[in-house]
């Protein structure tokens, strides 16, 4: 994975995006808005956005009597390592829109954190850019169907797991209770390798996101014209 340098934010700048960050985790809602302005220095948000289907626009900087600089947007509930990378709408919407600048907040854990990129000003790079992110987006639609198909795996292990636990509770005649009880151990036997591959598939898609995440990376430090990640 790239060793990430530091963003040199201003302290204003953060102070904005620290707020963003809370406010989206505690609401679990996502946060957006436009940076306007000539450079980090004297940029300013335009109105906020709220919710994943809100699109911040351009002509939000004219509010505020400035040019449009750059975005910023959070990613609420970033436990998986993919949500604090830029999605390939991210990437693609910043490209089209010229965004000198690109940042998304997060959590990591207790930590609250920003990570923000430069879409290249160089035309071949930003064909490769969005190519190879799409190529990427792929590899994580292949990933979410094997995150839905362990849920539905799970949910299927709860089932079995609460109907042996009605049946260990059944009133048993004494003469069946020596049958009861070694059907009852094998099953018992059978749920417990059924928790433990299910506990390996998850530890394995967990590291496949790290995965996806340390590509997506290598991507943007390949063409974007800036690359870095501050906690704040």
């Amino acid at each position: 994975m790239p060793e990430l340098l530091p963003c040199k934010l201003p302290q204003r700048l953060e102070t904005i995006f620290y707020d963003a960050i809370i406010s989206s985790e505690k609401s679990e809602v996502e946060i957006g808005f436009h940076l306007c302005g000539t450079s980090l220095e004297d940029a300013e948000p335009a109105r906020l956005c709220l919710g994943e289907k809100c699109f911040v626009k351009i002509t939000d900087c004219a509010e505020v009597g400035k040019a449009h600089f750059g975005s910023f947007h959070t990613h609420p509930d970033a436990a998986i390592p993919i949500e604090k990378v830029p999605s390939d709408t991210d990437v693609d919407v910043a490209l089209e829109r010229g965004d000198r600048i690109d940042c998304i907040g997060f959590m990591d854990g207790p930590s609250v954190k920003v990570l923000c990129w430069c879409p290249p000003v160089d035309y071949e790079k930003k064909l490769k850019l969005s190519w190879e992110y799409g190529q990427w987006q792929w590899d994580l639609r292949v990933w979410s169907r094997r995150v839905e198909d362990w849920n539905n795996e799970y949910e299927k292990y709860l089932k079995a797991k609460e109907r042996y636990e009605v049946v260990k509770e059944l009133p048993v005649r004494p003469w069946e209770l020596h049958r009861h009880l070694e059907e009852l151990k094998e099953q018992e036997k059978l749920l417990n390798e059924w928790r433990e591959r299910l506990e390996n598939e998850r530890k394995k898609i967990l590291r496949e996101a790290e995965e996806l995440r340390e590509k997506a990376l290598s991507i943007l430090e390949k063409y974007a014209d800036c690359l870095c990640e501050s906690k704040i």
